[in-house]
């Protein structure tokens, strides 16, 4: 029972993109800023996510939402890509700022595809 309860976990973590990149960072003795005690030190990051975060909050019709749920999609697939590359070359720095912009847009992505489930739902 514990190693299918492994196999299970090992399998989550593999499919998404993001756990991914989190463990092979851990594995790397890294941390994404932001997890635990860690501050994130991008102020532009931090800007960018308040005022998408702001945007998806104000969407009042599905036309707005909806253009949000395409921004912040392709955001998390430029994220997954980029994160490939860097992998790829070993730059585990730039790797962790851009699994730290894929945890956030992902995110921001779910927070946009409810706000426009409670549009249609009123």
């Amino acid at each position: 029972m514990e190693y299918a309860s492994n196999i299970n976990d090992a399998y989550e973590t593999l499919k998404d993109p993001l756990l991914r990149a989190e463990y092979l960072l851990r594995l790397s003795g890294r941390e994404i800023a932001g997890s635990d005690s860690q501050t994130i030190e991008d102020a532009g990051l931090l800007m960018e996510v308040m005022e998408l975060g702001e945007a998806i909050s104000e969407a009042d019709t599905e036309e707005r939402i909806a253009a949000l749920i395409e921004r912040t999609a392709a955001e998390v697939g430029a994220s997954e890509i980029a994160l490939g590359v860097m992998f790829a070359d070993n730059d585990l720095d730039r790797a962790a700022n851009l699994a730290l912009r894929l945890r956030y847009m992902s995110k921001l992505g779910r927070d946009a595809r409810r706000r426009a489930a409670g549009l249609r739902g009123s």
